[in-house]
């Protein structure tokens, strides 16, 4: 099953055997057959790695000319990160939503979903901002998702936690594939369901079945997750190394931080630069917002530079307060002013975090509403 599964061009084939619509593509292909199977699909489209994962080994290609290099570089990007040079082609959508559903599979066979998440926020194809529910989504719309994953699920023979990804495109849904683990962003679906996805991994590992039905799953208010990265978010979110020499999390109501962070930790170019994942839930989605906004303005992280930039601009978007965003919405990111302020609000956070006595004050960002962030006493620090 997991093997099966970490084929992502085997995976394609199965859903759409099950009747899950699916974007055209093909199947693992040869060099040769690549130009072949181009024509037919159209440009532009993406190659992407049989075995791949965390973004890696996807090349967008526009046209026949771009073609051939290509498909050279995702072979060797696959083969080092997945010692698998396998890759297959599918139509490239120029603006879709990214949407995923969580499942549990028992050793029974059962399998039920907990609601989708909206990924839509990406860089280099990788994710940066998670929420659930995902917005702007009709209730068919829902209930598609829901099912399609299932049958997935199904079709592969998946036991376990998995999540089902799609694309979202007007009103169309397309399976894109499995993941066969808890993911990064697992934390949203727990917040709004009540329901330990790593206790329920577990126990299903032990060959137990999934202790609830479909209709017992109940989704209460909104969860948004920030993930915070040792990236410069000003110069193509690359990764950046050093020693954090300063941190502070944030806490309260309705937070929650997943970190492995600490005052003298070496980030190294060896490893993955997420440091840690800042939750907010509350009742409505405005509300996750508002809390969120005020957790990281809480957090101060000095030694290396962070996204948490980027997240203050982000959470102050309209098209993302509206939750009208696709896979698209993080390239207008510093193409503004807003980015400097954003930048600025982060700045003074961990400014104010180096003098005693701090009190909160309301500052402003681009003209949306206020956003709570730590600032000292001391006459001239604003």
């Amino acid at each position: 099953m997991l093997e099966r599964c970490g084929d992502k061009s085997a995976t394609r084939a199965a859903a759409a055997a099950a009747g899950v619509p699916v974007l055209p593509g093909t199947g693992a292909v040869t060099d040769g057959d690549a130009r072949r199977a181009a024509g037919a699909i159209g440009f532009p489209l993406l190659i992407k790695a049989a075995a791949g994962g965390g973004g890696k080994g996807i090349h967008l290609v526009r046209s026949p000319d771009e073609l051939e290099r290509a498909m050279a570089l995702a072979r060797g990007e696959a083969r080092a990160a997945f010692g698998d040079d396998r890759v297959y082609l599918e139509r490239w959508l120029d603006a879709p939503r990214h949407v995923e559903v969580q499942v549990l599979a028992g050793s029974d066979g059962r399998t039920v979903h907990l609601g989708e998440r909206a990924c839509s926020v990406q860089r280099r194809h990788q994710k940066l901002i998670e929420e659930a529910p995902a917005p702007g989504l009709s209730s068919r719309q829902r209930g598609r998702l829901g099912d399609a994953a299932v049958a997935v699920a199904g079709a592969v023979g998946y036991r376990n936690a998995g999540t089902v990804e799609f694309l979202v495109d007007g009103d169309d849904v397309f399976f894109i594939e499995v993941n066969a683990r808890i993911q990064v962003e697992h934390p949203v679906t727990e917040l709004t369901t009540g329901i330990d996805l790593v206790a329920a991994q577990l126990r299903i590992a032990q060959g137990e079945p999934v202790q609830f039905a479909q209709d017992a799953v109940r989704g209460v208010g909104a969860a948004i997750e920030c993930r915070i990265s040792a990236e410069d978010p000003h110069n193509g979110f690359v990764p950046r190394v050093g020693v954090v020499d300063g941190a502070r999390e944030p806490a309260g109501p309705g937070i929650r931080v997943d970190s492995g962070l600490w005052v003298g930790q070496a980030v190294s170019r060896h490893f993955d630069p997420l440091l840690s994942k800042v939750i907010a839930w509350a009742p409505t989605r405005a509300g996750a917002i508002d809390r969120m906004r005020r957790a990281l303005a809480e957090y101060v992280i000095s030694g290396v530079d962070t996204t948490i930039p980027f997240h203050f601009w982000a959470l102050d978007r309209p098209e993302f307060l509206a939750g009208r965003y696709d896979v698209r919405f993080a390239e207008a990111w510093g193409k503004g002013p807003a980015s400097e302020q954003a930048t600025d609000i982060a700045m003074l956070a961990a400014a104010a975090w180096a003098y005693k006595g701090l009190e909160t004050l309301r500052l402003p960002v681009d003209g949306a509403s206020p956003v709570w962030v730590a600032a000292a006493r001391e006459e001239g620090v604003r």
